[in-house]
């Protein structure tokens, strides 16, 4: 078991051989935004994702050892998170920790057993779809698209019985493929605040007397998150095509 930061995640990737069908894309979000909505298929098959390289092989690896990634994070994922925001009359910052506890140890194993059946080539990254052959797949809650406009979950989370659902949400990136595992990361983040949150506030006055005399009001507001995550799974993901920002549509079990 190993405790990863968000950065970790971004950076580790492994190797495999993928036999499938390749689609060469030159197009616009709305046809990336439909690719990256799994709801469509059952849910045993996961979405894989990688930034362009030098070497398609190499490339193709990397999307599938993300697939391996969700793998493991959806059998069980501890999320670990710290927050503290300052609030001051000269300045205001704040500080936040994050990990996540999953376990990767067998990565290795979990690449063996992904069957990928598409492959699409974008522009700026590739995406693979792939199929976890040791999971019996049932039907997934359908996300409806909307083409040209945002799916109605970016705004109005749905409601699905027996499960968490969390909104991720991440900036733009200069490379949008880290905008998407960010938000995926973001949405089970969300998630574990919903199931175990602790938060509190405090005050501090400062005086002091002399030649000039000073005197500051501070609040200031401590969040802390840890749960485990069991079933952890992204349902849909959306780019805005104006924004570049990156949605991720997470789901768990209660």
């Amino acid at each position: 078991m190993t405790k990863h930061p968000i950065s970790e995640i971004l950076i580790v990737f492994l190797c495999c051989v993928i036999s499938c069908r390749t689609y060469q894309v030159h197009s616009n979000y709305e046809d990336l935004n439909a690719v990256l909505n799994a709801g469509r298929y059952s849910s045993d098959v996961y979405i894989g994702i990688s930034g362009r390289m030098s070497v398609r092989e190499k490339e193709l690896e990397y999307a599938k050892l993300h697939i391996a990634n969700q793998i493991a994070l959806r059998e069980r994922c501890v999320v670990d998170e710290g927050m503290v925001f300052i609030y001051g009359a000269r300045q205001n910052y704040d500080a936040i920790d994050s990990n996540f506890d999953y376990d990767d140890s067998r990565l290795a194993d979990i690449m063996d057993r992904i069957e990928v059946f598409d492959t699409y080539i974008f522009p700026d990254f590739s995406v693979i779809i792939g199929r976890d052959t040791q999971m019996s797949g049932r039907a997934n809650y359908f996300v409806n698209l909307s083409p040209g406009a945002a799916p109605e979950w970016v705004n109005r989370p749905p409601v699905i019985a027996g499960y968490y659902v969390g909104i991720g949400r991440a900036e733009k990136y200069s490379l949008p493929y880290k905008g998407i595992i960010v938000a995926d990361l973001n949405a089970a983040q969300q998630i574990a605040m919903e199931i175990n949150t602790f938060s509190d506030t405090f005050f501090r006055d400062t005086v002091r007397e002399g030649a000039v005399n000073y005197s500051e009001h501070i609040r200031g507001d401590l969040v802390l998150v840890k749960a485990e995550l069991r079933g952890f799974y992204i349902l849909d993901r959306w780019i805005d095509p104006v924004s570049a920002f990156c949605y991720s549509l997470g789901i768990a079990e209660k």
